[in-house]
């Protein structure tokens, strides 16, 4: 069994500069990383596979296979039971393990691109074009050699064990690790001998003498350097761009509800269809205003045309201690014109406001009172709240110790929705 993954295969991949090659892994990396939706993400993995095929590093990933299902089965089942809650499964939590999955393969088959058409001396290379001290360089690259080593090693034993009888497939786990445990101390003894033969190499060589390195390997980059390059400057800049613009989009949905001004409402109630599921036309036939500008659509359209402002002093209660004392108070609002005197102590000033508007609309269309099918009839008032007048008169009884005197209707006053009923 091989154990490096490079493939000697003479593909056009093969002959590009070292440093060109490893531009490449970032990119894919780096473009891998940066979205979170699979229908992106799906162009870049098949793009590796494309070349993982031109590369012939197929067999590398038939070699993996087993790490590329657990990796991607796994990450999409945890991520959709624990993506909003526990043990439970939702859709978004699908898409996006779906898309970690996805990331994760073309990451790990990246690699594996990298590994199938560079050799560990082009790494060492590349590294030192980039500016990398040859030291650093040199340790990193050597770990790509001694893990085969020691694995090979390893392997060597454990096939000489099985000629002498030791059968390391039969028993539960405990015991196979047992048999292997034997195993460990020749590999760690031959890696030991393997590194002071490889210092002693290293001396004989020069290595860390101060002089100027030199190298066999000069590779020459060329036009099909200069077309991957910008192949795979473009396809990093495009995912980057990506994820800028979902950034920019997040950022203004996040100005726009903060914004004082309300964004546009969304529709919570399916249109009015008939019966042949035909769209209704809905006229708007009668209309009522309380407004700080006035009661009534007369003196609230000839205020508007002359430009007048409903903004005014504070006078409901005494703000001179507020450091604005000007608000939009509903002035000359006469509410017995509309509501019963006895019914006044009972209803907060928010739900006179809506009974004398909607008094107002109905006689402006000119329907009928009584309603003549009151089963086709609905109201609907949008409140953001209510009651806060009435909630500070009992509450300022309460501490004053008058709870008597606290109206048995104070509870009917708070409920915003009282309005509409």
């Amino acid at each position: 069994m091989p154990l490096t993954l490079y493939v000697a295969t003479p593909s056009v991949l093969h002959r590009l500069h070292p440093v060109t090659k490893l531009g490449l892994l970032v990119a894919f990396i780096v473009a891998s990383f940066m979205v979170d939706r699979p229908l992106l993400l799906l162009p870049l993995a098949a793009t590796v596979g494309g070349l993982l095929v031109v590369a012939g590093g197929l067999p590398n990933v038939r070699r993996l296979r087993v790490m590329f299902l657990l990796v991607f089965f796994f990450t999409l089942f945890v991520w959709t039971l624990f993506y909003q809650s526990v043990l439970v499964p939702t859709y978004a939590g699908f898409l996006f393990g779906l898309s970690t999955a996805i990331r994760l393969a073309t990451f790990l088959a990246a690699g594996i691109l990298f590994l199938s058409t560079t050799r560990v001396e082009e790494v060492a290379y590349a590294l030192g074009r980039l500016g990398l001290p040859y030291t650093i360089g040199f340790t990193l690259t050597l770990a790509f050699r001694l893990v085969p080593v020691f694995f090979d090693a390893a392997l060597s034993v454990v096939q000489a064990q099985r000629c002498r009888g030791l059968e390391f497939g039969r028993g539960g786990v405990v015991a196979r690790l047992r048999r292997f445990v034997p195993i460990i101390v020749p590999v760690l003894i031959g890696a030991l001998r393997r590194a002071d033969r490889m210092a002693m190499a290293l001396e004989l060589r020069g290595f860390n003498s101060g002089r100027p390195r030199t190298t066999y390997l000069r590779a020459r980059a060329g036009p099909a350097d200069a077309l991957a390059g910008t192949l795979a400057f473009a396809t990093a800049a495009v995912y980057v761009g990506c994820q800028v613009d979902d950034l920019h989009r997040q950022w203004r949905r996040h100005a726009r509800g903060a914004s004082l001004t309300p964004p546009r409402p969304l529709p919570i109630v399916p249109p009015l269809s008939a019966t042949n599921q035909a769209r209704r036309r809905v006229a708007v036939t009668g209309l009522g205003l309380v407004t700080p500008l006035g009661c009534g659509i007369e003196p609230n359209w000839a205020k508007l045309v002359a430009g007048r402002s409903g903004i005014g002093p504070i006078t409901r209660f005494n703000a001179s201690g507020l450091p604005a004392r000007v608000a939009g108070e509903v002035r000359d609002f006469e509410p017995e014109r509309y509501i019963e005197r006895k019914d006044l102590k009972k209803m907060d000033i928010f739900i006179q406001y809506a009974l004398a508007a909607a008094q107002m609309a109905v006689e402006d269309a000119g329907l009928p009172s009584p309603v003549p099918v009151p089963e086709r009839t609905g109201v609907i008032v949008g409140v953001g709240m209510g009651g806060i007048a009435s909630l500070e008169d009992a509450y300022l009884l309460f501490a004053a110790g008058n709870l008597r005197r606290v109206s048995p209707f104070f509870i009917p006053k708070l409920i915003p929705n009282m309005a509409s009923g």
